[in-house]
């Protein structure tokens, strides 16, 4: 019952986060060049997430003693999975690009000149 429950759980997460994605991809009208940056940053931050959260999923859902003990074993969980791993796993290639595209992109998103959203108007 447990298990089933976690994984419907995490199926319907999964839905719900990749369709508010989808929803900030697909432009709108009147959508102004600061609000689709903003809205591409979300769009990829959120698969990002997603793609993330599934390799992470696998074995390292347990129970921890407190909070401090959780962080610190997921401290070194992404260390050892990501940084002290070889060979690399295939998502960390999905993963890396996915990360650096989400920074670009709330980078430009959040340093966007108003005038951008003027010349809109």
């Amino acid at each position: 019952e447990y298990l089933t429950a976690r994984i419907t759980f995490l199926q319907g997460l999964f839905n719900w986060l990749a369709s508010v994605a989808l929803q900030n991809l697909i432009p709108r009208e009147g959508e102004g060049h600061a609000a689709r940056r903003m809205n591409l940053f979300i769009a990829s931050s959120l698969t990002t997430i997603i793609i993330a959260m599934l390799s992470f999923y696998n074995r390292h859902m347990t129970f921890y003693d407190n909070y401090a003990h959780m962080l610190w074993t997921y401290t070194g969980v992404v260390f050892r999975r990501y940084i002290w791993n070889w060979p690399i796993k295939p998502l960390t290639y999905v993963l890396v690009p996915g990360l650096l595209m989400s920074c670009y992109l709330g980078y430009s998103a959040c340093t966007a000149p108003p005038e951008l959203e003027e010349e809109d108007a």
